[in-house]
């Protein structure tokens, strides 16, 4: 067993921090300080540390069995029941009704389906948009194989996808189930394939010590990102935004990166990036009970804002550990589908073929 970057947790811990501040502030109309520098490289950061971890596994059958493990089943668990069953419950035993980013419940039904604005439980999209990206790339892998070419057929691949992605947003295509979005996301995750794999500026080598340097000059190349609109959820991305969306999303990745490498461990934010996926799947349903709770105090609505995600963000502390030990097959810690159930299917479908 390979050992555990300690520091990647600790990049993954940075970026489920940003995720809880946007989506809280969003939720009372506020907006960052520098909001467009963390927009442009928030969500391309978790995109290409899911690049720096791609296997194929055992072939294309153990690797669709694992990412339906790790990424489809948690999506399909809290889609089904924070989505339909959670709301329709608090409707009708106790008139409650939930709101989700923009989406409202009425009459006891909820809209679950499968719109960008309006997608319920919101930060869930990305379980199901990096389902489908690791399943692309995985395609494209067996045609670099098919065609001996592989680092080729890689990269021509993925700009045409990349172009496509960005196609779609600067036309106003909209596809379905996030695909647009999978398609502009795949150069991010790509990078991440690579950069992990071909370079050693991940691993401890003897330029660490020029880090803040580099963070410093790599993030003043940020301000490119001004007057930009980066809304992957939407694949929506303004003229600007299109011609720097993977300079910016990779620079300001790399500036978290080699941060947290620098810094290499915080306990805090190191465990809840090892476990951000349950802060994903559930923090919306957190931050709105505090949001009911924070609304009997006369604040200013910053401050407000401001003691919600610091609660939100506290609560997993005893969150975490309830999922680790009732909710593990749903958040990724346990497989629902083992390979003895894979070989089983296999069997049953080889019998029918004969028959």
């Amino acid at each position: 067993m390979s050992k555990r970057i300690e520091y990647f947790d600790l990049a993954k811990g940075f970026c489920i921090f940003l995720v809880v501040w946007f989506h809280v502030f969003d939720f009372y109309g506020l907006d960052l300080p520098i909001d467009y520098f963390f927009k442009s490289f928030r969500m391309p950061l978790y995109f290409i540390l899911s690049g720096c971890f791609f296997k194929t596994y055992l072939g294309f059958n153990d690797f669709v069995r694992r990412k339906l493990n790790k990424l489809f089943i948690p999506f399909l668990f809290f889609y089904i029941t924070t989505s339909i069953i959670l709301p329709i419950i608090l409707y009708e035993l106790f008139d409650i009704q939930l709101q989700w980013g923009n989406q409202y419940y009425k009459t006891g039904v909820p809209y679950a389906y499968w719109g960008k604005e309006h997608f319920p439980n919101i930060p869930i999209w990305f379980l199901l948009c990096l389902f489908q990206i690791n399943i692309v790339f995985y395609c494209i892998m067996l045609l670099g194989n098919i065609t001996k070419k592989t680092n080729l057929t890689i990269i021509s691949c993925t700009t045409i996808i990349g172009a496509m992605g960005l196609a779609c947003s600067h036309y106003n295509i909209k596809l379905p189930f996030f695909i647009d979005t999978c398609f502009s996301a795949i150069p991010f995750f790509v990078f991440g394939y690579y950069i992990y794999r071909h370079t050693n500026i991940l691993m401890s080598n003897r330029l660490d010590r020029y880090i803040p340097l580099f963070i410093l000059f790599m993030g003043g190349l940020l301000f490119l990102s001004q007057n930009c609109t980066f809304r992957f959820l939407s694949n929506i991305f303004n003229n600007k935004a299109l011609l720097v969306l993977y300079p910016c999303g990779i620079i300001g990745s790399l500036c978290i990166f080699f941060l947290a490498k620098y810094v290499k461990k915080l306990p805090m934010f190191s465990y809840y990036g090892r476990y951000s996926i349950m802060i994903l799947v559930s923090h919306q349903l957190v931050y709105q009970v505090f949001a009911y709770v924070l609304s009997f105090f006369d604040f200013h609505i910053k401050i407000i804002a401001i003691a919600n995600t610091i609660l939100t963000l506290s609560v997993y502390v005893f969150i975490i550990p309830f999922m680790l030990k009732y909710m593990p097959y749903v958040t990724a810690q346990k497989d629902v589908i083992t390979p003895e159930i894979t070989d089983k299917i296999n069997y049953a479908i080889q019998k029918l073929k004969h028959k």
